[in-house]
């Protein structure tokens, strides 16, 4: 046997001894996935609701779909080889047609029950203010306060020393009677006019209230579905250095 064919099949021997155990073995993988609670397939495993993964697959090319309900559908290979760390990181950040939709339903959503609260808030309480008002509005402990004055202002007269003094009790008592007695109709004619009114105000305010109500937005629902689909891929080998893949869909 020539030398130089002794040398060739040497080395033959010693690329096949070292490059079949590395050709069988498999390689450690790390996967980054955001956002959160998306769902990976990956050499026909699917995993769900991940953000992080650890594998050990054999040196190979990959097709990777990761979905989540709110993006698009994200597809790419991977080149997964020896003698390097394979980290592969993926984001998704292109919003799928289907979210931007409900989004939109949503707010408008959001806007209707927003304002909805406000009428259910300010109306009644618009109405219970007007309706303690014409009541009473504060009316009422003036009145007691000057029946008040005028059971002192009798009991000052009662005890008066002399005429003028006396004098003085009874004006003053006369003026806390005269007074009474118009802020007493003043409450009356309030009540007479203003009860009505809030009535009428509040039977309004309802009907208002009832239709606002029933015309009242229902909420939507977004619904996830799996956006994942099956694909075929030639599986090419492959022996390079050291890499780090990040890719982001846009």
């Amino acid at each position: 046997m020539k030398p130089l064919t002794l040398i060739a099949n040497v080395f033959m021997l010693l690329f096949l001894g070292f490059a079949n155990p590395l050709l069988g073995q498999n390689i450690p993988v790390e996967i980054y996935i955001a956002p959160e609670a998306s769902t990976l397939r990956l050499n026909g495993e699917t995993y769900e609701g991940i953000t992080y993964l650890e594998l050990e697959l054999p040196e190979k090319e990959y097709i990777i779909e990761v979905s989540n309900p709110k993006f698009e559908l994200f597809i790419d290979t991977i080149q997964v080889k020896a003698n390097r760390r394979n980290v592969f990181k993926f984001g998704l950040v292109k919003q799928s047609q289907r979210y931007k939709d409900y989004k939109v339903v949503y707010d408008e959503y959001r806007a209707s029950r927003l304002k909805t609260i406000i009428y259910n808030t300010v109306f009644p309480v618009v109405n219970g203010v007007a309706l303690w008002y014409v009541i009473d509005g504060g009316a009422m402990n003036k009145i007691d306060e000057i029946e008040g004055n005028l059971t002192t202002v009798r009991g000052l007269y009662a005890n008066a020393i002399n005429a003028n003094e006396g004098a003085m009790y009874a004006a003053q008592y006369n003026a806390l009677a005269e007074d009474h007695e118009n802020r007493k109709k003043q409450l009356y004619n309030k009540r007479m006019i203003g009860i009505p009114l809030v009535i009428g105000s509040s039977y309004f305010t309802y009907r208002l209230l009832r239709k606002i109500n029933k015309t009242q937005l229902e909420k939507p629902i977004f619904s996830p579905e799996s956006s994942l689909t099956i694909h075929s891929l030639d599986i090419v080998p492959a022996y390079s250095g050291f890499a780090l893949n990040i890719k982001f869909n846009f």
